[in-house]
């Protein structure tokens, strides 16, 4: 199972780096990068590159067309997500992939936490955070978008009946309704 990662970035310069090497070093190698330069005026494409990611411009503000760009990019069987500025566990990738391998699942949703935050404090928060976004979708699962990922399939499913105005909904819970409107399972990964 092919892993492409998409990353989102608007002036990422200086928290792009320590992403990128993240990835790199995953003990399952992804099958593609691509970061998704959304008008950048920093050095994030000079980055990208140098880390050997394929970048894609795209010009219309906003993380909703910077996501699309990538999505539609991508060529593996899964497609994963996280913004520039967090960094993955060593076993990301490899995680996601066991998920879709062995779980009927179309969608997968992953916690974070802050690096300056304490362990017990984030991981309380993100309880609290599921529980209230779960009884707000009637029990079901949310996605979000620093720690995501969805197979191609279903991308290519639910992609042309997303909103593109964040100021109506968040991408990722928007996302998240249109897969379970269309049928689809997220599991999440703590």
């Amino acid at each position: 199972m092919r892993i492409s990662v998409v990353i989102p970035a608007f002036n990422e310069e200086a928290t792009l780096g320590a992403c990128l090497e993240s990835i790199v070093n995953q003990d399952v190698p992804a099958h593609e990068v691509i970061v998704v330069d959304n008008g950048s005026i920093d050095g994030t494409a000079k980055v990208a590159g140098d880390f050997g990611a394929k970048i894609i411009s795209e010009t219309r503000p906003g993380i909703v067309h910077a996501r699309n760009a990538g999505f539609n990019a991508a060529t593996g069987d899964v497609i994963a997500r996280i913004d520039a500025d967090t960094r993955a566990p060593r076993d990301w990738i490899r995680r996601i992939r066991d998920h879709f391998v062995s779980n009927d699942c179309d969608a997968l949703a992953g916690i974070g936490r802050p690096y300056d935050a304490l362990l017990l404090q984030t991981t309380l928060y993100m309880r609290l955070f599921f529980a209230f976004m779960r009884m707000l979708q009637g029990g079901k699962e949310v996605l979000l978008g620093f720690n995501m990922a969805i197979s191609r399939a279903f991308w290519r499913k639910v992609r042309d009946e997303l909103c593109t105005n964040e100021e109506w909904i968040h991408e990722d819970i928007d996302l998240s309704i249109h897969i379970h409107q269309a049928g689809g399972r997220i599991l999440r990964d703590n």
